[in-house]
């Protein structure tokens, strides 16, 4: 949440956005669309004219749908957007090509993405709890953006990753960088990337930061 105040204070413009990618419909993932949008839309002296790709998991346009009842605002006027939920073949945007893969997150229909350029790649689990798809989703990737909600001492969650579970994963994956996200309160007072090591021993692990830049 707070995206648009993390875009003016990393000096990032809303309106050069290429595209929205939404991982599953919870408040604290999608809140902040409603303002995004609403920004493109009453900015004074200012319209997007280029086409934004809004992408979702599955159920997710009509969910937007719903939206717009409360906020009649937020419907797209001067822009065009394009909305595709998942599952859906692979998207091209620009130089960037878009790939979304089924993660679980207890009833909530939820993807992770895999986005990739050139041969490097970055992947971001969005929520979800320990599952195959999520090796699938990373493997091999430059870097594997997880949630990881809780320390080992909270021990395992249905939908979401605790720290080793993290690591094992990227272990699994054999990506580059993992880059842990998604900490809980809790996370606060652990070493969180020490403990993901005790898994995760073949690359660099990374906590993840407000305003943190990662090179591919």
């Amino acid at each position: 949440m707070g995206t648009l105040h993390q875009f003016l204070r990393c000096g990032l413009d809303y309106f050069d956005i290429d595209a929205v990618m939404i991982s599953h419909t919870h408040p604290d993932h999608v809140a902040e669309l409603i303002a995004l949008l609403f920004a493109l839309n009453y900015t004074p002296g200012r319209m997007r004219t280029r086409v934004l790709p809004i992408l979702g998991p599955p159920q997710f346009k009509n969910f937007l749908e719903s939206l717009y009842i409360p906020f009649p605002w937020i419907r797209p006027k001067p822009f065009f957007a394009v909305v595709r939920e998942a599952p859906f073949r692979p998207i091209t945007l620009e130089s960037v090509v878009v790939e979304s893969v089924p993660v679980q997150h207890g009833d909530t229909p939820a993807i992770g993405y895999r986005i990739k350029e050139g041969e490097k790649v970055l992947a971001y689990s969005g929520d979800s709890g320990d599952c195959p798809a999520l090796v699938e989703l990373g493997k091999d990737a430059d870097v594997l953006v997880l949630d990881c909600s809780v320390p080992s001492s909270r021990g395992e969650l249905p939908v979401h990753l605790n720290t080793l579970q993290a690591g094992r994963t990227a272990e699994k994956a054999r990506c580059k960088t993992l880059v842990l996200t998604h900490m809980y309160a809790v996370c606060d007072d652990t070493d969180i990337a020490g403990e993901a090591r005790r898994e995760f021993t073949s690359g660099r692990i990374l906590k993840a930061e407000d305003g943190m830049k990662i090179t591919v």
